[in-house]
């Protein structure tokens, strides 16, 4: 029983922090999170694409460092009482697929919904050497889910300044989530 209340307060904790991150805004919570009051460094935040007409929300995605163990955290626009739940599944370039399962670690704040994947040593060790193509989840509503699948793609590098400008050459259209993770975890 007393384990129980101890899961029960340790989510709490966890929610309260993601909520107090999410309204600080992106400057501070792109690269820490806080986990049972403690501290730990994410990649910059990847605003994955939903292809789709009638998608719900482009998912923000950020790979976060504990030890050598890691999170996968999600957020997406939380649009009629939303949350992404569910097992989730992470697309590797060498077509590999990593799977993660709801351990129902979520929060709702200022009208976004974040969730926390927990990745074992292996699957950060993947991660390292292989990027992120595509991110397919579950979004559960009051009645009834929706799986969607966003990809790995940061959209035009055009703008009005590169009218008058050359194309650079180093720019890639998908974020090199690999270089990241490597990054963080050395």
């Amino acid at each position: 029983m007393e384990n129980n209340k101890l899961k029960i307060m340790r989510k709490i904790v966890l929610l309260m922090v993601i909520m107090t991150l999410i309204i600080q805004g992106n400057g501070f919570a792109q690269d820490k999170i806080f986990i049972d009051e403690k501290v730990y460094e994410t990649t910059n935040s990847w605003d994955f694409k939903i292809g789709s007409l009638g998608n719900p929300s482009n998912p923000n995605i950020r790979v976060g460092k504990h030890s050598n163990n890691g999170y996968l955290i999600i957020t997406i626009n939380d649009f009629s009482n939303t949350t992404v739940a569910g097992t989730l599944y992470i697309f590797l370039e060498d077509d590999t697929i990593i799977k993660c399962y709801d351990k129902g670690v979520t929060d709702k704040n200022n009208g976004k919904t974040t969730s926390v994947y927990y990745l074992t040593k292996s699957e950060i060790e993947r991660l390292k050497n292989y990027r992120i193509t595509k991110v397919r989840y579950t979004i559960k509503r009051v009645v009834g889910s929706d799986n969607y699948t966003a990809n790995n793609s940061k959209g035009s590098s055009f703008s009005s300044i590169s009218r008058f400008t050359e194309p650079d050459p180093d720019y890639k259209d998908y974020y090199e989530t690999d270089k990241e993770i490597r990054k963080l975890f050395q």
